[in-house]
This record gives structure tokens, C-alpha cells and sequence, in this order.
């Protein structure tokens, strides 16, 4: 019985719960630039994509999101340089932000290479406070109008390619 108990409580103590929602994920299948800076350019030809999302439709006040990229290899083949803008539209949270994309790729040995990318821009977080639905208007006495936060953003990104 104790082994039992002990399965149980081992299992239990093992299951991770997460609930934020990542929406730039969601896109990488076909966009993989939006999750790694080092993915800028690495294609023989310019890409731009416009990804829209509109979340549970037919839902008043549902999330948006809007991405644009575009990158491409430079006529060094070594170097490779990428745009983003995006913006996700909540009721309350609305994030705008842009980044300028660097890449630069090494040639390892023999069908190995290693790229590196870095992006810098920024980001804009600003929060409605008016628009919050409570059901006591004193939960919210203390935050009253829109409050903003201009931000500086920056990622690194790793990619090794065989083949």
C-alpha cells in the first residue's frame, strides 16, 4: 500500500501546471525568425510575413495580435538582418513593440554551422484600468486611467545547422 501511495504522491509532485499565454509561439511553424533572432536571413531569398490573430470569435473584446517580419541574407552570405513590429490588443493590456535583427553565421567544419543573432528595439506595455470589469468599483480605487511603460527589449538567439 505504501508503494502505491508513494506512486501516487510522486507523480503528483512531478506534474508542472503553467498557464501564461505565449502568442508568438503559435506562429513559429512557418516563421521560425519569430522565435530565434538567429534564424534572420537564413533562407537564399527575402521573407515578410503578416500574421494576424483574432482569438475567440464571435467574443466581444477578444484578443488581437499582429506581427510583421521581414529578413534576409545580406550579399555576404555570413550576415543576415531582420525587422519585427508586433502588437497584441487585450482589453486592458496592449503591448507594441519593434525589433532591428543582426545575424552572423560561422562555418564550423564540413556541413556544420553556427549561427548567432541578437535583436534590440523596444517595447511599449500600457494598461486600461477603466476598461477592468469588477464587481467592486473600491478594487480598483487605487488605479485610475491608463498607466504606460516604454521599454527597452533585447534577445539572443543560438542555431546549429547540420546539413
Amino acid at each position: 500500500m505504501k508503494k502505491y501511495i508513494f506512486s501516487i504522491l510522486l507523480v503528483v509532485c512531478s506534474i508542472k501546471l503553467s498557464a501564461q499565454q505565449l502568442p508568438i509561439f503559435t506562429q513559429s511553424q512557418i516563421n521560425s525568425f519569430l522565435i530565434n533572432p538567429a534564424y534572420a536571413g537564413e533562407s537564399d531569398w527575402a521573407n515578410v510575413f503578416l500574421h494576424t490573430r483574432n482569438m475567440w470569435a464571435g467574443m466581444p473584446d477578444a484578443p488581437q495580435q499582429y506581427y510583421l517580419t521581414a529578413d534576409g541574407m545580406m550579399p555576404n552570405p555570413k550576415i543576415g538582418l531582420g525587422i519585427t513590429a508586433y502588437a497584441n490588443a487585450e482589453p486592458i493590456i496592449r503591448n507594441t513593440g519593434a525589433l532591428v535583427t543582426y545575424r552572423y553565421k560561422l562555418r564550423l567544419a564540413d556541413e556544420h554551422f553556427l549561427s548567432g543573432g541578437i535583436s534590440a528595439g523596444f517595447i511599449q506595455n500600457r494598461l486600461a484600468f477603466d476598461k477592468a470589469i469588477v464587481s467592486d468599483d473600491s478594487e480598483l480605487s487605487d488605479f485610475k486611467g491608463d498607466w504606460s511603460s516604454f521599454n527597452f527589449d533585447f534577445n539572443l538567439g543560438l542555431l546549429y545547422q547540420f546539413r
